[in-house]
């Protein structure tokens, strides 16, 4: 399994993964892309005044955002980074 992760994380972007997932629709593809070139700095920052405010809530969430905007593009090294984030920033539980 770790074998796999790392050869996963040299491919920082699969792109005929992401291609198929998609029916190979370009317009779709460049749709998600330009989201994704877009949004992600606006993410970034956010996660970055998130951990300077100790925000934990805040910081979960901007990054299960990243996440999701990853596994769409097929981008495995963010994903496996947002992935590996989210367990140290675990949202805060209600308790009756």
């Amino acid at each position: 399994m770790e074998k796999r992760i790392e050869q996963e994380q040299l491919m920082v972007w699969q792109r005929d993964k992401f291609s198929k997932r998609l029916n190979n629709n370009d317009d779709i593809q460049h749709k998600i892309i330009a989201f994704f070139i877009e949004e992600t700095p606006k993410r970034l920052s956010q996660l970055a005044i998130s951990i300077s405010q100790q925000d934990n809530k805040q910081q979960h969430e901007v990054s299960h955002k990243t996440q999701g905007m990853s596994a769409n593009l097929s981008a495995q090294t963010l994903l496996h980074h947002t992935r590996k984030f989210n367990q140290y920033c675990p949202p805060l539980r209600i308790l009756n």
